[in-house]
Parts: C-alpha cells; sequence; structure tokens
C-alpha cells in the first residue's frame, strides 16, 4: 500500500511541471528578420526548442535559427531564459495571395511535456488605393463555382468560374465620393496581367459604412493553369 500512494504522489509532481513562451513578436514579416522569446517553468529542468523550416509551392524555404536552442532552467537562480531567433526567406519564396503561412515554435522540457506556439507570417496583398478617407479593403469568399470547375479554391484551371467579394469601408469620419473600385488577375511567376485592369463599380460611402461587390469571371481556354 505504501508504494502505491508513492507512485501517486511521483506522477502527480510530473504532471505539473509547466513551460511558457513568450515571443516578443505576434507575427512574422515575409522579408528576413529576427525576434526574441522567453521561455519559463516552473520546474528545474532542460528545454529544448525547435521551429522547423517552412517551404512554399516551388520548395523555396525559410530557415530558422534558435541561440540558443536548448536551456537550462532553475526556479532559484535561472528561471527564465531567453532565446534569439533569426529568420532567413529565401529568394524567390512567395507568399501566395489568399493563401496562410506560419511556423510552430515547440519546447519540449526534461520535465514538462512540450509546449507549441503557432507565429504566423503577415498575409500577403495586392489592393491598391488611396486612403484619405481611412478606407480598407478586403477580398473575402473566393469560390470555384460551375460545372467545369476541376480544381479548388486555390488551384484554377481553364474554363473554371472563379467568384469573389471585394469589401470596402469607411472607417473615418468623412463622407467620401466618387470611389472607383478596379481589379484584375495577375501571374506572380511570369509578371504579366492574365486579366487587365479593369473599373468594376463606382460608389459613395458614408463615414462607417461599407460596400461589398461580387466579381466573376471565367478563365480562358488559353491561359495557362493559375
Amino acid at each position: 500500500m505504501f508504494a502505491s500512494v508513492f507512485a501517486v504522489v511521483f506522477l502527480i509532481g510530473l504532471a505539473s511541471a509547466t513551460i511558457t513562451l513568450t515571443p516578443s513578436v505576434t507575427t512574422l514579416s515575409q522579408t528576413s528578420g529576427s525576434f526574441s522569446l522567453t521561455v519559463m517553468s516552473d520546474q528545474n529542468e532542460t528545454v529544448s526548442l525547435n521551429m522547423p523550416s517552412v517551404t512554399d509551392s516551388s520548395g523555396n524555404s525559410v530557415i530558422f535559427s534558435l541561440s540558443p536552442a536548448q536551456v537550462i532552467l532553475n526556479t532559484a537562480t535561472n528561471p527564465s531564459k531567453v532565446v534569439n531567433v533569426t529568420y532567413v526567406v529565401q529568394s524567390g519564396f512567395n507568399f501566395e495571395f489568399l493563401n496562410t503561412y506560419n511556423d510552430v515554435l515547440t519546447a519540449t522540457g526534461s520535465l514538462s511535456g512540450a509546449v507549441t506556439y503557432n507565429i504566423p507570417f503577415t498575409a500577403s496583398t495586392f489592393c491598391e488605393y488611396n486612403n484619405a478617407g481611412d478606407l480598407t479593403t478586403t477580398i473575402e469568399n473566393v469560390d470555384v463555382i460551375g460545372s467545369n470547375s476541376l480544381g479548388s479554391n486555390n488551384e484554377w484551371y481553364p474554363l473554371d468560374q472563379v467568384t469573389f467579394d471585394i469589401r470596402v469601408r469607411d472607417r473615418g469620419n468623412e463622407d467620401i465620393n466618387s470611389i472607383s473600385l478596379e481589379w484584375g488577375l495577375y501571374d506572380v511567376q511570369s509578371k504579366t496581367w492574365a486579366i487587365g485592369v479593369s473599373e468594376e463599380d463606382n460608389f459613395d460611402l458614408s463615414s462607417d459604412d461599407e460596400q461589398t461587390t461580387t466579381v466573376t469571371f471565367t478563365l480562358d481556354n488559353n491561359m495557362d493553369e493559375i
């Protein structure tokens, strides 16, 4: 009976070990950079850290380096440790529009279980606008529709019909008149317009008002795969 009680107390002690990660950033830029993070534990233990590389659809990578990659923590003399992280975005890495890119920082202690922290990259945008009226523009609800659709929302093929919403909001204190909304389909590989820029809408917005415009187009059969 004594041995059984001792085993229960021992397991409870292990379960209480906790690692805390506090990065200095909430998002990562799309260019090479660095940041720091603070590692803490409520136990005397060794903590190993890892951030895997991120790869795009062409095989280009973002490579992370941690210094140090392992820390020794002591609740009395050294309860926390600052780790410096640098990352290099390889030339040609493509943060594709509408795709989400992030990396997962993992810390594993000699007593604690593994703890993860997700850090996303800033999203790619394409919109350009005069922001005198504190306007915000977002593209939402991208969808491939129609009986000819063979792809997904991120992979489009000739004869696919694509629809999406463009939402413009006036967050300022002034009414904005004659807002011109234009769109086009840009090929980031060939650096050319697959569909040239054209005006889709012209409208006015009152302060704290918004308008959503739905755009639909069909990919020409002669286009390369997007």
